[in-house]
């Protein structure tokens, strides 16, 4: 019985050269999009977010005086104030590198009724206010002098009333007749204050300036209060919280 004819064996395809599928054919117009790519959309939004988020986190303290007038207005923005309260990063810390401005004390001299000075003082000092809590608080009552009170306040009004707000808490906790409070700056030594041949220490009476004529207040100027009363009751201290850079939020 004569069979069908064999076939040939076939012949191997070497590794490498097998035939591959044809792609399916994109529609026309489709656009490809690489998986796990975020869309054009998603990364222009996250763009703006960061964008302004970093704006806010630079407004906060550049808002700090002095600064200008669009600055201050930006940063308090209804949208822009209720962000940084919000997310807690309306800070008045300011910006101090490269060039670290001074830092500001109250030095006190408080007197009794023959004039015979009674007690002197100063603060921040890092020597009679401690913890280091104490010692911050006492530091930021120096230094928000220079905030000033309203905007249309008189060259130095502003600060002439922070002064006279620490003489008469000064006249009510030491019981002295009169006191005289100066508000000096503490400027920071220079590169070429440190040389080993000529070392000028930190406290040396050349780096202490002082800011504006000293304001002296007597027991008279309290008016029909008695040394007893302090701060804590109302209509002592001026408004010195809602006048940082305009009104209270």
């Amino acid at each position: 019985m004569v069979g069908a004819p064999a076939k040939p064996p076939a012949t191997p395809q070497p590794p490498g050269n097998k035939p591959r599928p044809t792609p399916p054919q994109r529609e026309e117009g489709a656009k490809s999009r690489r998986p796990g790519r975020i869309r054009l959309w998603a990364r222009i939004l996250l763009s703006l977010l960061v964008v302004w988020h970093l704006t806010a986190v630079f407004l906060a303290p550049m808002s700090i005086p002095p600064s200008s007038r669009l600055v201050i207005d930006i940063a308090q923005g209804r949208l822009m104030q209720w962000y940084l309260d919000a997310l807690y990063i309306n800070h008045g810390y300011s910006f101090f590198a490269p060039d670290p401005g001074p830092g500001h004390l109250i030095f006190y001299e408080v007197y009794d009724q023959q004039g015979n000075l009674k007690r002197q003082g100063k603060f921040p000092d890092w020597d009679v206010q401690w913890p280091r809590l104490w010692y911050h608080r006492h530091f930021m009552l120096a230094d928000q002098v220079g905030l000033g009170l309203q905007r249309d306040e008189g060259p130095g009004e502003g600060e002439r009333k922070y002064l006279v707000a620490y003489a008469r808490q000064l006249l009510r906790k030491f019981d002295g007749e009169s006191v005289r409070v100066r508000w000096m700056a503490h400027e920071p030594l220079s590169p070429y204050s440190v040389r080993p041949n000529e070392p000028i220490k930190l406290d040396t009476p050349q780096t202490y300036r002082e800011l504006m004529p000293p304001v002296v207040q007597r027991r008279s100027d309290l008016g029909p209060e008695s040394a007893a009363q302090t701060s804590r009751q109302p209509g002592y201290w001026p408004d010195v919280a809602g006048g940082w850079v305009g009104a209270r939020r």
